[in-house]
């Protein structure tokens, strides 16, 4: 590991996915791994604290893999991946938000946590990589069943998934696969790579996080949203990976995806739409732009202001939306806010409380014309209000005469086990304490002037966002605005259609 720190290119206020996984092979034998680097680069947005490749040659039938923190220009700047020897026809690769697993300062603890993971024993290999995450609850269970004297390279539920597969029952990896996955209680979209040549992608029965499965003229890609198809030649056809179904690829050319776990309702996550994917990836048939902009339209059905009022959108998800609200009254936006993205610090986290306030001081750049203006701020969301509060107080003091916000999505009322990282409990400005450890649900009004010092605040009804995204309330996980949770109810363990969850526990590594 080269790099002397974790960098911090993070939203403070905003959810933050854990990470991206992408698989690449080639029918033909070309190298994939500069695809895969190309192809993390265009999913940057799902991660940002490291990146990691692992490629497998057929000709030494061995895995070679590299991870590095920092961002995927700085783990792999132009000729790491020859400097490594990372080259072959069979490729993952996967972007992390450091959240899972260790979280503690030292860089080793944090290097730990990077994917993808290389395992192996008794001659056999696998590459994983993985978006999602395994409740804590249910992760114990997984660790205590694998065989004892596993070398666990970190505490990642990752890494656990990756070796229980491993050493699951099953004469061919796509029966291993199938085998290691029953009873995996959790939210995973994997992209496992073997030493036969496969690539598997795997979604879990709720289809909680995005898997896009891409044929192409000469191969087949797996990537966490479309996006990451941008500089992958010859792409044939795309499709989003369906809950529960497993894509067995082939390196001749075979291609299988069908069903592995029982036909149950799905859980797509909502946050995906407000604010994690590209704009132009896709969700279902539309680009996520589209998908904001229709979060705008719901906004102004739901409340108006005057004409006299200024309508501004906040960088950079919230501009769409503030294009779709403004269309729908017949009026236009101003650009009076801009993200400074040269000033040191910019909007990143920081350790302390005290560099946090400064760099919320130095996030936005904000014109005069503001000055003596009723303005209408619009935001994918308001989450810990932080930001919101700076940005009002800057406003203010340009000269803004009235400052309302609009927020795209519902209130966060809770935090997120399922993959994506919310604050906390505490940190989220719509709870309140009563004194005891019950959080209780402000009003739009408290949040206004106690939280943010606004004018007022309106957020996006729950009925409005599912409207724009299209679809119905059961088919997401709504977890943090809603606090119904989709796999509380599954149980400790989860059978899929093909055989058990037994693993081979005549195997010991000790």
């Amino acid at each position: 590991m080269s790099s002397p720190e974790f960098p911090n290119y993070l939203e403070i206020d905003k959810p933050r996915d854990y990470c991206a996984v992408v698989g690449v092979v080639s029918f033909v034998g070309h190298d994939v791994a500069e695809v895969v680097r190309l192809a993390l680069h265009d999913q940057q947005n799902r991660g940002e604290d490291g990146a990691g490749i692992a490629t497998f040659s057929a000709y030494t039938r061995t895995f070679r893999v590299y991870k590095d923190v920092g961002l995927v220009a700085q783990a792999f700047p132009e000729g790491k991946l020859e400097e490594e020897e990372l080259a072959g026809s069979l490729a993952t690769g996967h972007t992390r938000y450091a959240t899972s697993g260790s979280k503690e300062d030292n860089l080793k603890d944090k290097s730990s946590c990077l994917q993808p993971y290389v395992v192996g024993f008794n001659k056999q290999s696998l590459a994983l990589s993985h978006n999602g995450n395994i409740p804590e609850k249910y992760l114990a269970r997984l660790r205590s069943e694998l065989p004892p004297g596993v070398p666990l390279q970190s505490d990642t539920d990752s890494e656990i998934i990756a070796w229980r597969i491993l050493f699951a029952k099953g004469d061919s990896w796509r029966e291993k696969v199938i085998n290691g996955l029953n009873g995996v209680v959790g939210a995973y979209s994997l992209v496992i790579a073997t030493d036969e040549g496969d690539l598997f992608g795997v979604k879990d029965p709720r289809g909680i996080r995005p898997l896009v499965f891409a044929r192409t003229q000469n191969g087949a890609a797996l990537v966490s949203e479309s996006r990451g198809l941008e500089h992958i030649r010859g792409v044939i056809e795309a499709r989003e990976v369906g809950a529960g179904e497993m894509v067995h690829i082939t390196r001749e050319g075979n291609i299988r995806i069908d069903k592995i776990f029982p036909e149950m309702n799905t859980a797509r996550c909502v946050v995906e739409p407000i604010y994690l994917k590209h704009p132009y990836s896709k969700e279902g048939d539309r680009e996520v732009r589209e998908i904001r902009e229709k979060m705008g339209e719901a906004l102004a059905r739901e409340i108006t202001f005057p004409q006299d009022y200024t309508i501004v959108g906040v960088p950079d998800s919230g501009i769409e939306i503030a294009e779709g609200y403004a269309r729908a009254l017949g009026r236009r936006t101003e650009h009076w806010i801009k993200k400074d993205r040269y000033r040191p610090g910019r909007s990143f986290i920081s350790q302390s409380e005290g560099r946090r306030d400064e760099v919320l001081e130095l996030k936005f750049t904000i014109s005069d014309s503001v000055s003596g203006r009723r303005i209408v701020i619009i935001d994918d969301s308001v989450i810990r209000g932080k930001t919101t509060k700076r940005l009002i107080a800057s406003l203010r003091e340009r000269g803004a005469a009235e400052v309302h916000v609009l927020s795209g999505s519902p209130m966060f009322i809770d935090i997120c086990d399922l993959g994506v990282d919310i604050a906390t409990l505490e940190e989220l400005v719509a709870l309140g304490g009563n004194g005891g450890n019950e959080f209780l649900v402000k009003t739009e009004e408290q949040i206004a002037t106690e939280e943010i010092g606004a004018d007022s605040i309106h957020y996006l009804s729950l009925d409005g966002l599912i409207e724009a995204i299209g679809g119905k309330k059961s088919d997401f996980c709504t977890n943090c605005l809603t606090r119904l949770h989709p796999i509380a109810s599954l149980g400790e363990s989860l059978v899929g259609v093909y055989g058990t969850n037994d693993l081979a526990r005549e195997h010991s590594v000790i």
